[in-house]
């Protein structure tokens, strides 16, 4: 278990941002209830509120409202900048206070500002894959997540999500989604420094243990190329 650390209270959303955490968690913790069918399991796991990575399967569109919704604090965000563009989405988006990234790109101050909310102690979520797979099936992972946790020097938290890539098409059938969220066993990679020599081996080395621990929570059919 992670051991609890005090929020840096010079770190603050704005007040909008705030609100709407306050109303929107409770809504859409309420619309999932109405409209699915889900069960939970690892919730003894969630650490006490501070900086640790909350590293998740991306599925669908609906994961990350699931998870917010349901997490017993509100962690920060990351997410698609080209996301954050659309109608709707991109206004929850926003209005949560995500953080954008522009997919396959290397930006220095997206990197700094996930650092400066993990030193801050404040839990960060994270979709190693990059985007949605729309099916069952893990695919191969971006390094970034490895960097950040040995950066930070923060523990890593995996969650396991089943049943989003369906939700749509079953709420069209008028039928109640079945949805699952496993939460892991926190855990640290093995090493807080990477020698610049090795830093690509060693980051897709972490990268691949970060997932195979997502992968161990999950039902066989949705570990893709880490199963």
């Amino acid at each position: 278990m992670v051991a609890p650390t005090a929020p840096d209270m010079t770190f603050s959303q704005p007040l909008p941002v705030r609100l709407f955490r306050a109303v929107g968690r409770p809504l859409f913790r309420g619309i999932f209830r109405a409209g699915c069918r889900i069960t939970m399991h690892g919730l003894n796991n969630v650490p006490p509120p501070g900086g640790y990575i909350i590293a998740m399967n991306h599925l669908a569109t609906y994961d990350p409202p699931l998870l917010v919704a349901f997490w017993p604090y509100p962690p920060e965000t990351l997410g698609a900048a080209d996301m954050m563009e659309k109608p709707f989405t991109g206004h929850i988006m926003r209005w949560y206070g995500t953080v954008p990234v522009h997919r396959g790109e290397f930006d220095k101050a997206v990197v700094e500002k996930a650092l400066a909310i993990l030193k801050a102690n404040r839990p960060f979520v994270i979709a190693p894959e990059g985007g949605r797979t729309h099916k069952p099936g893990m695919r191969e992972a971006k390094p970034g997540i490895a960097y950040l946790a040995l950066k930070a020097n923060v523990p890593i938290v995996p969650v396991g999500i089943t049943g989003t890539e369906t939700m749509m098409s079953d709420w069209k059938a008028l039928r109640r989604a079945t949805l699952s969220l496993t939460v892991g066993e926190p855990f640290r990679l093995p090493e807080n420094s990477v020698p610049r020599e090795a830093r690509h081996e060693k980051l897709a080395e972490y990268t691949t243990l970060i997932m195979r621990r997502i992968a161990a929570i999950l039902p066989p059919e949705y570990r893709g190329v880490y199963g």
